[in-house]
């Protein structure tokens, strides 16, 4: 799926784009709120790669600036928080791949220092409907169209 559409994104994106997205830093640092916000695709030691789960005791082990509060990761799709001390790792989950059992939208509210979790549902069948549509092989829409429907990967063969 990834390789797939992958190549259908390269197609669309203008050079402009790519030249852009090329240029973006792998992590940023920001200051919200008094707290000190590190925020990545995957996890601070491989921005765009690691898979790593809410439970990985590598979480604790990562090395990062002390003075970082909040670490804002991805990847996995599956949303959590996991607070370490003073520090909190928060995983918001997806809006257009969920991977945490439902068809649902998931999100992060950063409100008044504190971050809430949550996840609404959304018009599956328009979203199928536009995913169709798009230059794909039919096994790699209908894996894509599982994995809005139930939340999760399919079974590999």
């Amino acid at each position: 799926m990834a390789e797939e559409t992958g190549r259908f994104t390269r197609s669309v994106l203008k050079e402009e784009d790519r030249k852009y997205l090329r240029n973006l830093p792998l992590t940023a640092t920001v200051f919200v709120d008094g707290l000190h916000v590190l925020m990545c695709h995957a996890v601070p030691s491989d921005p765009l790669f690691e898979y790593r789960g809410e439970d990985s005791p590598q979480w604790q082990a990562d090395q990062i600036a002390p003075a970082v509060n909040v670490e804002l990761v991805g990847h996995t799709h599956i949303p959590f928080q996991r607070f370490f001390g003073r520090r909190v790792v928060v995983n918001p989950g997806s809006v257009g791949q969920p991977k945490h059992g439902r068809a649902e939208a998931c999100f992060a509210i950063w409100q008044d220092g504190k971050i809430m979790l949550g996840a609404v549902p959304y018009d599956l069948d328009r979203t199928v409907e536009e995913l169709r549509r798009l230059p794909l092989s039919s096994n790699v829409c209908e894996d894509l169209i599982f994995v809005l429907q139930n939340g999760r990967a399919p079974a590999s063969p």
